[in-house]
């Protein structure tokens, strides 16, 4: 009879769990979510990615206009066949490349592609493939699909956030968790999850998979005890991903296309650990610092003038480290020398 009770008792537990959702509800609430446009963003189904932004549209306010062209990224519209002598430059990165708060022809990119038409004879492309929270596994993951889709000349991967990856919505959790069952050793990892104690980690986790009632009376009371980390910050495993992912691409990920590594210079771009990053891949890195300048420099979401800055950094790094085509000059207002000329 004790026996019956208990798994009567259990049974009810587990349905009052899944009727009101207690569970998910509260796993909804450690998570992190992205808050910047989010009406220009889309689910997508790729767990390494999460989330896009959405082909064809608008995010407005009263200071800043935000566009989404027809492949899915910020900007004017373009096209995958790319003219010919024309030279591409494809820039990934998180909400400083994006352009937060900003209008599309003031974010860095647009600039360092203005700049570089300015100065130079050859026609330069610069895209901006910049979406707010992205981080290392997804800056990694839309790098390799630039390269395998828009036959960039050179990627400029600006690394600019570490930890979990954002979730662009509550709905969308429980989806991700069921795609991706490593989801739940993010959430819960070994140093964490040390209950029942006499059995492997694997089980544990199976446990907090599969029965929600167990899971929910777990994260309760680890709640309340102080123990459970942000799910952002707190974990190592989520930053341990970001690090592998992008060094796996920087060495292998881009074959024959020319990779450079940007850090601007914001505190979360500046506390990265990039020799972590790029250990082992020989790619160059420009660590934009501005400890000299006033504060608006080194703020993840700076204002037009500091987009400038960056630009014309950028540019002088760019063209010192023979990753330009050799018509660039460094005064924009002379003529830029046609190379066909010295040519002949």
């Amino acid at each position: 009879m004790l026996l019956t009770s208990i798994l009567v008792g259990l049974i009810l537990a587990e349905t009052i769990v899944r009727v009101w959702n207690l569970d998910w509800n509260f796993i909804r609430d450690l998570l992190y979510y992205q808050g910047v446009d989010v009406q220009c963003h889309v689910l997508d189904t790729d767990p390494r990615v999460m989330f896009r932004l959405k082909p064809g549209s608008v995010c407005r306010d009263d200071s800043y206009k935000s566009t989404i062209n027809g492949l899915g990224f910020r900007g004017n519209e373009r096209s995958i066949e790319k003219n010919p002598g024309s030279y591409r430059i494809v820039c990934i990165g998180g909400s400083n490349v994006y352009g937060a708060g900003l209008n599309d022809d003031e974010t860095w990119p647009a600039q360092l592609e203005n700049k570089l038409n300015n100065s130079c004879t050859t026609r330069f492309e610069v895209w901006n493939l910049g979406v707010p929270a992205y981080v290392g596994i997804q800056m990694a993951t839309v790098a390799e699909e630039a390269i395998s889709q828009y036959d960039p000349d050179l990627v400029i991967l600006a690394l600019s956030n570490k930890g979990a990856r954002a979730f662009l919505s509550r709905e969308q959790v429980v989806d991700y968790f069921d795609t991706d069952p490593y989801f739940w050793e993010l959430l819960m990892p070994p140093e964490h999850l040390k209950f029942p104690p006499l059995i492997p980690y694997q089980y544990r986790i199976a446990l907090i998979r599969h029965w929600r009632f167990f899971r929910y009376g777990f994260l309760a009371i680890t709640a309340r005890s102080e123990e459970i980390h942000d799910w952002r910050d707190g974990y190592e495993h989520h930053e341990a991903i970001n690090i592998s992912s992008v060094r796996d691409f920087l060495k292998t990920g881009h074959g024959d296309v020319p990779v450079m590594v940007f850090l601007c210079p914001a505190e979360s771009s500046q506390t990265l650990a990039i020799d972590d990053y790029t250990e082992g891949s020989g790619v160059p890195v420009l660590d934009l610092e501005a400890d000299e300048m006033p504060d608006e420099y080194r703020e993840i979401h700076p204002p037009p003038y500091v987009m400038t800055w960056y630009a014309d950094n950028l540019f002088g790094w760019l063209k010192e480290n023979g990753l330009l085509p050799p018509d660039c000059i460094d005064d924009p207002d002379e003529t830029p020398i046609d190379p066909r000329i010295n040519a002949e």
